[in-house]
Parts: C-alpha cells; sequence; structure tokens
C-alpha cells in the first residue's frame, strides 16, 4: 500500500506544535478523490461526519449548499453540459446537476436539481456508500471527503444485481486483505458465471472475480481479472474508494469486508487502570493570506492535566507510526491540542489517531 504522503511523489506535510498504561482514540481520516475529465468516476464514501455514524452523506455535505466544491453548473435547468452526480436510491439512479440560474418557465430555481424532478431540492438526498459523477470539465478536479473512520468489519445486505460498495476505509488494500471472497452468498465460477467486482485503476474500468478450480479453460482457485487468463490478482489493490457489485443469478449477497491490518477493531482501553479513552475531532480548513490556495485537515482534542499523548498515522507498511509526541501538565479544559496535514495537489489518504497514557512523574 502506498500513502498518500507517497504515492506518485505527492506532497503531505503532518505538522504538530511544540509541545504502560495505554488508551486508544477514535480513528479520523481523509481521502482526496482525483475526478477525471470528461469521464465517469467512481467515489466511495469511507468515513462518516458523526462519531459512530453512518458512512454516508447529503449532496450539500459532499459538494455544500451552494456548490462550494464548483461542480460545473447548468444555466438551462437541463443536465446536458453539467457535471452530473448519480445516486444509487433503492434501484433507481438519481442524476443530480446544480441549477445557477433561476428559470421562469418551467420553473426552476438555483439550487441541486435532479433530471426530472423539476425545482425538487435534492441538496438532502442522501448518498450512502458512494456515488458516481459525470465530470463535463476539461480538466481533472479534486474532492476531499473527510470524517470519522470506522475500524470495525463492514458488513451489507445487497440484493440489487448491480449496486455500488464503499471499501469502509480511506486505506487502500488488496483483494485478498479485503477478505471479500469470504462473503456469503457471492457467487463463484469463472467470468461468465462468478459475481464481478468493478473497480476503476488510474481510470480505466478492470473487472476482477474469485475463481473456483476448472480443468478448461484452466483456472486455479484464487482472484482473477476479467480476460486475465489464470493469473492470480489477490494481490491486485482495490484502488478506488468503491467498486461496482455485478452480482449474477440471485441477487441476495451478505459481503463482509476486513479493515486494514493493525486497525484497533475494539479501541478499548489497552490495560487495566488506563487513562479515559481519547475523542478526537476533525476539521477541514482552508489556509490564509500566502497560505490561501491550501486546504487543512485538521484534528483536534481538549488536553488533560497529566497525560502523555501520541499522535499516529497509518502507515505505508500496515503499521502505525507516531509523528507526534506531547505532555500535558495544565488545567483540564485549558488546552486542546491539535494537528493537521496540509493536502497538496493529488493527495490521496490518510488516517491518524492518538494513544494516551499517564505521565510518568
Amino acid at each position: 500500500m502506498k500513502p498518500l504522503y507517497n504515492l506518485l511523489g505527492l506532497l503531505i506535510l503532518l505538522v504538530t506544535p511544540l509541545g504502560a498504561q495505554q488508551s486508544v482514540s477514535n480513528y479520523v481520516g481523509f481521502e482526496v478523490e482525483r475526478v477525471r475529465a470528461n469521464t465517469i468516476t467512481l467515489i466511495g464514501i469511507n468515513s462518516s461526519n458523526q462519531l459512530g455514524r453512518e458512512q454516508s452523506r447529503t449532496i450539500s455535505d459532499l459538494f455544500g449548499f451552494y456548490n462550494d466544491a464548483r461542480l460545473t453548473p447548468t444555466g438551462d435547468g437541463t443536465a446536458t453540459n453539467a457535471d452530473v452526480v448519480w445516486v444509487q436510491v433503492e434501484d433507481r439512479w438519481e442524476q443530480v446537476f446544480y441549477n445557477f440560474y433561476d428559470r421562469e418557465f418551467p420553473p426552476m430555481t438555483t439550487g441541486w436539481r435532479a433530471v426530472g424532478r423539476g425545482n425538487e431540492d435534492m441538496s438532502g438526498l442522501v448518498v450512502e456508500r458512494g456515488f458516481m459523477i459525470d465530470s463535463k470539465q476539461n480538466e481533472d478536479w479534486g474532492l476531499v471527503i473527510a470524517g470519522y473512520v470506522d475500524p470495525y468489519v463492514k458488513t451489507f445486505r445487497e440484493k440489487r444485481q448491480l449496486s455500488i460498495v464503499n471499501r469502509g476505509t480511506p486505506v487502500p488494500i488488496t483483494f485478498n486483505e479485503s477478505n471479500i471472497h469470504q462473503s456469503m452468498g457471492l457467487l463463484k465460477g469463472d467470468q461468465n458465471t462468478a459475481d464481478i467486482i468493478w473497480i476503476q485503476n488510474e481510470g480505466v474500468w478492470e473487472g476482477y472475480y474469485y475463481a473456483v478450480t476448472k480443468t478448461f479453460p484452466p483456472l486455479t482457485e484464487g482472484w482473477k481479472k476479467v480476460g486475465g487468463g489464470d493469473q492470480d490478482y489477490g494481490y491486485q489493490l482495490i484502488t478506488s474508494s468503491a467498486f461496482i457489485l455485478q452480482a449474477k443469478g440471485p441477487s441476495d449477497r451478505q459481503l463482509r469486508i476486513l479493515p486494514p491490518s493493525n486497525f484497533d477493531s475494539t479501541q478499548k482501553i489497552t490495560v487495566k487502570g488506563a487513562p479515559p479513552r481519547t475523542i478526537i475531532d476533525w476539521d477541514l480548513r482552508i489556509g490564509f493570506g500566502q497560505n490561501a490556495n491550501l486546504l487543512y485537515f485538521v484534528t483536534s482534542w481538549p488536553a488533560v492535566k497529566g497525560l502523555h499523548y501520541d499522535t499516529q498515522y497509518y502507515n505505508e507498511f500496515g503499521s502505525w507510526q507516531t509523528f507526534a509526541s506531547r505532555d500535558f501538565v495544565g488545567v483540564n479544559g485549558a488546552e486542546t491540542f491539535s494537528d493537521y496535514a496540509v493536502l497538496g495537489t493529488g493527495l490521496y489518504w490518510g488516517v491518524a489517531r492518538v494513544i494516551s497514557e499517564y505521565i510518568n512523574w
């Protein structure tokens, strides 16, 4: 796995202010999606905007009530020349776009609208797991999705023949690591009979399936690629933040996706007598002055007297690495500790947590 600060040589700066028995905080993280020009991009929602809630967002959560994400709007009430967000709602697909100008007839006001729904406000439409963007822009652009990261095993029940499924966390994992092939009801076979998992790899759609042993044409058990023969693709990264499940046959699946290695799925106090678990919050902030063109992912938590804190990020080797350590000996509630990441062009993902322990006076 390649972390975002090393992927494609792109920039990430993790900066902190200067400043046994352990407890593990909640996880927070982000992913920066590359929306490709004049094509469709698949995007997963792998964090939540409230701790312990579902990995979903509304349209206005994702793009801003007034289109802060700057999707190409329409001025005539149609989606012909606008960026279109494809949202799966039960068995139908909503095609959402931003209308920039008021229209007298048929009446349409400024805001988020959808094909075939007239002047209905779509800003509150809930997007579950993921979505697709049909970009009409002539250049690639970025979309940041950040929030609380769930370290638990993800389970879904899926009855649709074609459905978007998010990866579960911002961290890219391989098919073998995901353990999806152990999901109840997932059809295995060859590329004609097995369920197909479609991902996007550098903008190209690729299909994968789990094969069972077959004499002719020869197949051994394991992950294969559509058109890739008997080559093993178990170590192929699920490069897109979501995938599309194309179900073959009866479409009732119990999908189960494991989190990355060394994610603490319990997040409980690790040693008896450890300090209270730190709850860290997150925010996205625009810089100012000379940094007005930079976007910051900020984590923060109230400091507690007598505690030592280690801020850690998840690295390319599948383990946690400490990049900031500090003690607090002041008055409870008097100070908030924070760290931040500077999101540069093309950053893809990051996950952080805080380990707390009592200071050894």
